[in-house]
């Protein structure tokens, strides 16, 4: 029976074709399928295939040949103002005093500017009904015993200004759906899935990865806002940042309402008797200016006042605030620069 070669004979043969095709394969160029990319520039991370463009036209996925998803960032942040609706305000209201500042009953015509006066003002607190506060009997003589009479007019100051006022109404504040800030591009980062590992280059410090579809770069990323490396091939940047990276410092004064130009009117009523029941002077009284008027006899009683058919008629409401402040600006913390060498191109057909 003839001698069976020896087993670990076949071995050795086998290991030696496979190492002899291992040599074989260490020796294929990156070339044609892959390209030879220069190394990082100091401080930044390894290429990876990088697509930037507008956000109509953004590339969302990472295609197989090129590598597996990185991340999306956004550049190009697009001016935006604040826009605040105009202010508005509600409804006017005011209120009344009855109470002049002074009622005074006269010893002499409404025309003479100096002559003795008996103080006829109202109580404090007074509502407007009637009060016989400071009567004065009839025959009354100012001074006493001058046979002058006291009650020869009647002097009432203006009524109190109205007490008014107006607030805003709710306005809606502008909505970030109305006038949020948007990106103007898209960037996709892929991580390189690199070809086979016995692909090489000749040129040192390069680095093998698989030839990229157009519109595609190899860049190199570091975190934060930098310069490229002066002379370095990766000499295009990017700046880009998550979506997010905003400072929105927008925002609207506040509004404020004041309201002004109301009066107040209403009838002043003084009477001989102490009940407001015997009339002797009815004149219309208002905000604005004081009124004077004769007693018909002169020197007659004066028992009682009382101020009725109070009324506010309203002013105007004048708005004011609702100024736009602010500013949309970049979180540059949470940026990223991508360094990048030249965009790939379609080929010319």
């Amino acid at each position: 029976m003839p001698e069976l070669p020896a087993f670990s004979k076949y071995c050795d043969a086998g290991t030696d074709a496979a190492q002899a095709d291992d040599a074989a394969m260490e020796a294929k160029s990156c070339e044609p399928r892959g390209d030879c990319i220069p190394n990082e520039p100091d401080g930044f991370e390894p290429p990876q295939p990088f697509w930037i463009g507008p956000h109509d036209k953004a590339k969302l996925f990472c295609p197989d040949d090129v590598g597996s998803f990185g991340s999306l960032a956004y550049a190009d942040l697009q001016p935006v103002t604040a826009s605040c609706p105009a202010c508005v305000c509600g409804p006017i209201e005011g209120t009344c005093s009855p109470r002049p500042g002074q009622i005074q009953i006269r010893a002499g015509s409404c025309a003479e500017a100096q002559t003795p006066t008996v103080d006829f003002g109202a109580p404090a607190g007074w509502d407007g009904s009637c009060t016989s506060a400071g009567a004065l009997p009839a025959g009354a003589e100012c001074p006493p015993g001058s046979g002058i009479p006291c009650a020869q007019s009647v002097y009432a100051s203006a009524l109190p200004d109205p007490v008014e006022g107006c607030k805003p109404e709710p306005v809606p504040v502008p909505k970030a759906t109305a006038d949020a800030p948007w990106w103007g591009q898209v960037a996709l980062s892929c991580s390189a899935s690199p070809p086979a590992p016995a692909w090489t280059c000749e040129a040192a410090d390069t680095t093998c990865q698989w030839k990229l579809p157009p519109g595609y770069r190899h860049c190199a990323r570091r975190e934060g806002v930098h310069a490229c490396v002066e002379g370095s091939p990766y000499a295009e940047r990017f700046v880009v940042y998550p979506y997010d990276a905003i400072k929105d410092s927008r925002g609207c004064s506040p509004c404020e309402c004041k309201a002004s130009g109301g009066a107040c009117y209403g009838s002043f009523r003084v009477y001989e008797d102490e009940a407001c029941s015997v009339p002797l002077i009815v004149q219309p009284k208002d905000s604005i200016q004081h009124s004077c008027d004769p007693v018909t006899p002169p020197g007659g009683p004066i028992g009682s006042k009382e101020i009725t058919d109070l009324q506010y008629a309203p002013g105007k409401c004048q708005p004011s605030g609702g100024a736009a402040f602010g500013t949309v600006e970049l979180d540059d913390a949470r940026a990223v620069t991508w360094c990048c060498m030249a965009e790939t191109k379609a080929p010319d057909l």
